[in-house]
């Protein structure tokens, strides 16, 4: 009952926004990222409500690369925006000498490959981090 509310609450704001501001507003979502504005706002409600739907209902048996990015998704998400961010100094570089097709996977791989070193580097951070906070919080006692 509760999925179901949550479904129709999805699905009636998603078409209060196609209403309220065209079908064309898919392309120009990223640009209602920040500030965060109503179409934006809107259309995290998708994500956020199949977290709610599928938490505690899908049950994962073995360890993967996935339930390890899962575990460690605040890591990869600041990772994601770095590395898309670090991808741009790439382009210029690579531009002129291949075609875009070749371009768009090249920067695809890059990315990728960047967000999980950076996640990797974010992590190390931060169990550093609690270890001297942890051995500050000894020599308190």
């Amino acid at each position: 009952s509760q999925v179901l509310f949550l479904i129709g609450f999805v699905l009636l704001s998603l078409a209060g926004m196609f209403w309220s501001y065209g079908t064309n507003i898919f392309y120009k979502l990223n640009k209602q990222k920040f500030p965060p504005k109503i179409p934006y706002i809107v259309w995290s409600f998708v994500s956020l409500a199949l977290v709610f739907i599928f938490y505690n209902r899908l049950k994962i048996q073995k360890e993967s690369l996935l339930s390890y990015i899962g575990q460690n998704a605040i890591f990869f998400y600041f990772a994601q925006g770095i590395s898309s961010s670090l991808v741009y100094f790439f382009i210029p570089v690579f531009r002129e000498n291949l075609h875009w097709s070749a371009l768009m996977i090249l920067i695809y791989v890059l990315n990728v490959l960047l967000a999980v070193i950076v996640a990797k580097f974010l992590k190390k951070i931060d169990e550093q981090g609690w270890k001297i906070l942890n051995f500050l919080a000894e020599k308190i006692k």
